[in-house]
C-alpha cells in the first residue's frame, strides 16, 4: 500500500546556526506542519492549506520513501 504526507510551513524558510563553532551546522527555524492527503489509484489527492508558504510531499511505497523538492506556493 502507498502512503503520502504533505508537509508545509507558514513563513519563508530561514536558518540559524546549530553550533556557533561550526558555520556549516545550520538548522531551519520553522517547524514543518502536516496536512491531509490521500492516495487513490496511484494518485495523490489533497489541498495545500491556504496559510502555507512552502510545502513538499513525501510518498512511501513498499517501504521506500521519496519526497518532492520543497516548493514555494504561488499566491495570486
Amino acid at each position: 500500500a502507498s502512503r503520502a504526507r504533505l508537509y508545509y510551513i507558514t513563513e519563508e524558510m530561514t536558518y540559524s546556526l546549530a553550533d556557533e563553532n561550526n558555520p556549516l551546522s545550520t538548522m531551519p527555524d520553522q517547524v514543518w506542519r502536516r496536512g491531509a492527503v490521500t492516495v487513490e489509484d496511484g494518485r495523490i489527492y489533497g489541498e495545500i492549506p491556504t496559510n502555507a508558504v512552502m510545502y513538499y510531499i513525501s510518498v512511501t511505497y513498499n517501504g521506500c520513501t521519496v519526497s518532492t523538492p520543497i516548493m514555494k506556493v504561488e499566491k495570486p
